[in-house]
């Protein structure tokens, strides 16, 4: 027996009317894969951040730097290599299979949407509302 001993449930949260926004990064040649999840309450928050992810996935990949240079209003001083939107921190991991060097590369994301029960759906991203 440990040192712990779990206690009552304190409380059970489930997100609810919330959206999920999954994050994947891609070390060196898929050595390894990381996941980032955040949680937006806001729908056009939500379609604003996915709309900076698609412009990384396809001009920048890799590039923290030309990142930087063409969207500095979204990274902290502080924090070089990670970037905030609309209070949202985006952990953007270095390639561990270089010492953190180098960036790890974008390779995704997937949106789920929590309803007021809690139950999870998936969410498809579409530039085109008509779609």
């Amino acid at each position: 027996m440990g040192k712990l001993k779990i206690g009552k449930i304190i409380e059970i949260v489930k997100p609810n009317l919330t959206y999920e926004v999954s994050i994947q990064y891609m070390h060196g040649d898929a050595d390894k894969y990381e996941t980032q999840v955040i949680f937006i309450k806001d729908e056009s928050v939500v379609t604003e951040l996915i709309e900076i992810l698609e412009t990384i996935t396809k001009n920048t990949k890799r590039n923290r730097s030309k990142f930087l240079k063409e969207y500095p209003q979204f990274f902290d001083e502080e924090f070089v290599g990670d970037f905030r939107y609309n209070d949202i921190f985006v952990d953007w991991p270095g390639d561990c299979t270089c010492n953190n060097m180098y960036p790890a590369a974008f390779d995704g994301y997937e949106i789920a949407y929590f309803d007021d029960s809690g139950n999870k759906y998936r969410v498809e991203y579409r530039k085109d509302k008509n779609e």
